[in-house]
């Protein structure tokens, strides 16, 4: 099996978070705390939010000036 590497940027991933936070009625932070307490089902629209979500909390740390990153984005069909 073989992942799928892109570049996304800050503004992708956040649209993103966005789009779900409306899909499932909460905030990324709401389920940033559910997540691991194994409150939400494994699906891959879920694994994905986790995979933003964690980008996203990280990248401040990482440095103000990054715009973007390398998102995993699952297997190559």
């Amino acid at each position: 099996m073989k992942l799928r590497m892109k570049q996304v940027s800050i503004k992708e991933i956040k649209k993103h978070l966005c789009s779900l936070e409306m899909k499932y009625g909460m905030t990324s932070a709401e389920f940033g705390q559910k997540y691991p307490r194994g409150e939400m089902r494994d699906s891959e629209k879920v694994m994905m939010w986790i995979r933003d979500y964690d980008s996203h909390n990280t990248l401040p740390l990482e440095g103000a000036k990054k715009t973007s990153i390398t998102n995993i984005s699952g297997p190559k069909t």
